[in-house]
């Protein structure tokens, strides 16, 4: 199956296929492998039905980048955005917004007879102590004519998840997986003393570095004092607390930019 020019993978036209009969879809793959096509391809579907669309994800950013994303496809007559901070063409056909902006509107009771998907994207936030509720609302409050798209790259309890949106929804939500990654996953290690590093070359470096040697107790040292032979370890020196600055340059002599650096803290980030 090819869409705009791609060989669709397996998972992708699985979960397409499934949308196509009119059934929900839980899709849960690595990242970069491509889920977003199965988001566009509703999208698509809904405008050429002349029917409504919605797009939620947890956080403004993303949203932000998806309605320019949309915008730039389907033209800016059709794709609206609605987060707490910017309302553009709200009764546009295709809505970008915040998962709680949703909630908030199925709340309100406004009209959906026309809404024939919502798009749930970073579906895990079901998890979140403290956001959680509201993805559980929006699934339940939802008319159950509507087509459920909700993608995540993590879902441990994943066909729990299934039997409870079947369940909510009163019809069958497909399950579609994918395990392989396109973009393969390599894990190194750094800190200023090593540089950057494999796995293995720093745990042979690890393996190999000298060891400290216990500190004596105050007996051991006056017993050794008496025989003539007080000695007290020497502690390796240790280099400074390896710092993201620290790991920037590592990688920009690497020739390794760009690269994204994620703290997880807003004030951090700030």
């Amino acid at each position: 199956m090819n869409y705009r020019g791609f060989e669709l993978d397996r998972f992708q036209i699985e979960a397409i296929n499934a949308l196509n009969d009119n059934k929900s879809v839980l899709v849960a793959a690595p990242t970069g492998t491509g889920k977003t096509i199965i988001a566009d391809y509703v999208v698509e579907l809904a405008l050429q039905e002349k029917q409504e669309v919605i797009y939620t994800a947890p956080i403004k950013a993303l949203s932000n980048q998806k309605f320019r994303d949309y915008t730039r496809l389907y033209g800016n007559e059709r794709v609206g955005l609605v987060t707490g901070d910017l309302v553009i063409r709200r009764d546009a056909p295709c809505r970008v917004m915040t998962t709680e902006i949703l909630r908030n509107m199925l709340l309100n009771g406004d009209d959906m007879s026309k809404l024939k998907a919502v798009i749930i994207d970073e579906v895990h936030f079901l998890d979140d102590p403290e956001r959680g509720t509201v993805w559980e609302e929006v699934l339940i409050y939802l008319p159950k004519d509507v087509l459920i798209v909700a993608l995540s790259a993590t879902l441990p309890n994943l066909h729990e998840l299934a039997d409870w949106l079947t369940e909510v929804r009163e019809r069958e939500v497909v399950v579609v997986t994918e395990d392989k990654r396109s973009v393969p996953l390599q894990i190194h290690y750094a800190n200023t003393e090593t540089g950057i590093l494999s796995r293995d070359e720093y745990e042979e470096r690890f393996n190999q570095r000298p060891r400290e040697q216990p500190q004596e107790s105050n007996n051991q040292r006056h017993s050794g004092k008496r025989r003539g032979n007080s000695r007290r370890s020497n502690p390796r020196k240790r280099g400074p607390v390896t710092q993201h600055h620290h790991l920037f340059r590592m990688m920009s002599r690497r020739d390794l930019l760009p690269y994204l650096y994620f703290a997880f803290s807003r004030k951090n980030c700030e």
